[in-house]
């Protein structure tokens, strides 16, 4: 015997078209997929555009820290009385001269302290005019 089906036989119905409901619902079901991918989308560049964001302005302020001048630019402009203090160190220096405004960082002078031989010869005692920058400078 073969095995035909019935729908073989008979010649098979011609497919039917899908009801005008069933068009509508799957149409609306479409619809909300593409709404919800677009509302997926939007979504998804706003929590990526507020973490690019949030990182900009969080390591902003750690890279101009890294960039600022260490010290002044130029001669001074002012002068003041500075007291070292015996058995200073560099970072102790730095610090006198900072609050003074003789220097702009603590950092700065102790680099500069550092890389100069002669700052070992440095004595305590006043030091009287030291020049200095106004505020702003």
């Amino acid at each position: 015997m073969n095995e035909l089906s019935l729908a073989d036989m008979v010649g098979g119905l011609p497919p039917q078209e899908p009801h005008r409901r069933s068009r509508r619902g799957s149409e609306r079901r479409r619809k909300k997929r593409r709404r919800r991918t677009w509302l997926l989308v939007l979504i998804s560049l706003i929590v990526v555009g507020g973490a690019v964001g949030a990182s900009w302005v969080g390591l902003s302020s750690l890279v101009a820290g890294f960039n600022a001048p260490s010290d002044y630019a130029g001669p001074g402009t002012g002068e003041v009385e500075v007291v070292i203090p015996d058995g200073a160190s560099g970072t102790a220096i730095g610090q006198v001269l900072q609050k003074k405004g003789v220097v702009l960082t603590v950092k700065g002078f102790v680099a500069a302290f550092g890389a100069n031989p002669g700052s070992a010869g440095i004595q305590p005692g006043t030091c009287a005019p030291c020049s200095t920058r106004p505020t702003g400078s």
